[in-house]
């Protein structure tokens, strides 16, 4: 049987957090063994996109020195870090030593409303302000893949077109998702339901109708997720298999390798055993088959990987939406 090889993973480095957000309860959790930048010398060396989250990543002083052995190790991966942007001068600071490591190192700051909107969702005075601030300064100290990472719920639906405008305005990369409940990772919250679709729909056909008419293969590929993600929330259905535990993997700051970031399903801990061990393990077989019919979610991590194994089914859906979006018809 051919060996299967992850090359995406969320690496969260800490779940320490200086937001309180609605829809996460990560800033609750108390975690005492964070593992050292050494650790990551035992990640597999064929991974190629690596989202580097926490908690807030950038509380953590030694980050410089995580993302230099994760990018030595897996030999030059793309690395996004996820960010609230709230620690503007230590955010600098850090970036000034990580992009001489990685000069083509992405940042992605969540902004999930414009001005107080923002604020109440993460329950920080000022933190619009301070998230811009921060895109700011990024760009002026020589970050080209900047971007914005917006999470939607029942009380922002009327902001996602604003905020995705105000990326196309600030010139960066725009990202989306909706709500997930995970008793390992962001915690057990409130989603939306497919019954409250109608102003979500006339927002997601905004995103996806304005994405369409670029042709950049990036834009084109950012319109037909968009299109999935609202898709998933309607139906409630993962429109592919989920490639968790195969081509994905999410591990967390003490060193437990789970097959995704939502379900409580430990696969082994890397202090304990080898990667290929814990990847290779009975457990993870498992895992992989109770992955493979879950549709607990849909988010970028595992749709990458996904919609590589059936490319014609993006194709087909982007000549066919192509043409409807210059006649400015409803897409969704």
């Amino acid at each position: 049987m051919k060996k299967i090889q992850p090359t995406n993973a969320i690496i969260a480095v800490t779940l320490s957090c200086n937001a309180r957000c609605k829809m996460c309860d990560i800033w609750r959790t108390k975690v005492n063994d964070e593992v050292k930048p050494s650790f990551y010398e035992r990640l597999p060396s064929g991974l190629r996109d690596i989202n580097v989250t926490g908690g807030e990543p950038f509380l953590r002083e030694d980050l410089p020195e995580v993302i230099e052995v994760i990018y030595s190790i897996c030999n030059s991966p793309r690395i996004i870090i996820s960010t609230n942007g709230l620690l503007t001068k230590k955010i600098e600071r850090s970036m000034k030593r990580i992009i001489k490591v990685d000069p083509q190192i992405a940042v992605r700051i969540s902004i999930d409303g414009i001005g107080g909107e923002h604020d109440e969702i993460r329950g920080i005075p000022g933190a619009f302000t301070k998230g811009l601030e921060s895109l700011r300064i990024l760009r002026e100290n020589g970050v080209k893949d900047l971007g914005i990472a917006l999470t939607v719920m029942y009380s922002n639906v009327s902001q996602v077109s604003m905020v995705y405008d105000l990326a196309n305005d600030w010139g960066v990369e725009f990202s989306i998702i909706i709500v997930t409940s995970s008793p390992i990772y962001f915690g057990e919250k409130e989603s939306l339901k497919p019954s409250d679709d109608g102003a979500l729909r006339d927002e997601f056909n905004y995103l996806v109708r304005s994405e369409l008419r670029h042709w950049t293969p990036r834009r084109l590929a950012r319109a037909y997720f968009d299109y999935t993600v609202w898709n998933y929330f309607h139906t409630q259905k993962r429109p592919f298999e989920c490639d968790a535990g195969q081509g994905f993997f999410y591990l967390d700051p003490c060193g437990n390798v789970y097959g995704c970031s939502v379900l409580d399903f430990c696969l082994g801990n890397l202090k304990d055993h080898s990667f290929e061990t814990i990847w290779y393990s009975k457990r993870a077989f498992e895992f992989r088959r109770l992955a493979s019919d879950c549709h607990k979610c849909w988010m970028v991590c595992t749709a990458k990987t996904a919609m590589r194994k059936s490319l014609y089914k993006p194709f087909f859906w982007l000549v066919k939406n192509k043409v409807r979006a210059r006649m400015r018809t409803q897409i969704l």
